[in-house]
């Protein structure tokens, strides 16, 4: 998730006003299944963690993958620097993105899977993790 979109989940959540762009944002996220509507409200569609999880989620990141997360980002960016040469520079991003999740996404989709198969903490939502704190790690 980008920036504006993750502020435009947080003004749903906490039932502020959307500006005009905030509603455009927010109908291509219901677009792409991140927000729903449910009666007159849209309500966020993914999951996402509290703050003591998000605590015991990086205590969990650091202690199963801190000798080896050097050698995935190194490979994760050798990786997604040739496949680039592939595209057009105006899709950087995208392909950034992409590779970011094929990478990123499946080494914490592997602490999740740790945490639930040791019961180390419950998960808002089984076999799922938090996008926007991947982003942000």
């Amino acid at each position: 998730m980008y920036d504006t979109q993750i502020n435009v989940c947080e003004k749903i959540f906490f039932k502020r006003e959307l500006s005009e762009k905030d509603k455009e944002i927010a109908a291509n996220l219901v677009k792409d299944g991140l927000l729903k509507h449910q009666g007159d409200e849209i309500i966020i569609d993914i999951p996402f963690f509290t703050l003591e999880q998000k605590k015991e989620f990086d205590i969990l990141a650091d202690k199963y993958f801190a000798g080896i997360a050097p050698k995935i980002s190194d490979i994760g960016k050798r990786y997604t620097n040739g496949y680039m040469k592939l595209f057009t520079k105006h899709l950087k991003e995208d392909v950034e993105q992409a590779m970011y999740h094929f990478f990123i996404g499946g080494f914490y989709a592997n602490i999740v899977k740790i945490a639930q198969d040791r019961n180390l903490f419950d998960i808002p939502s089984p076999n799922s993790f938090c996008d926007v704190i991947v982003q942000f790690k």
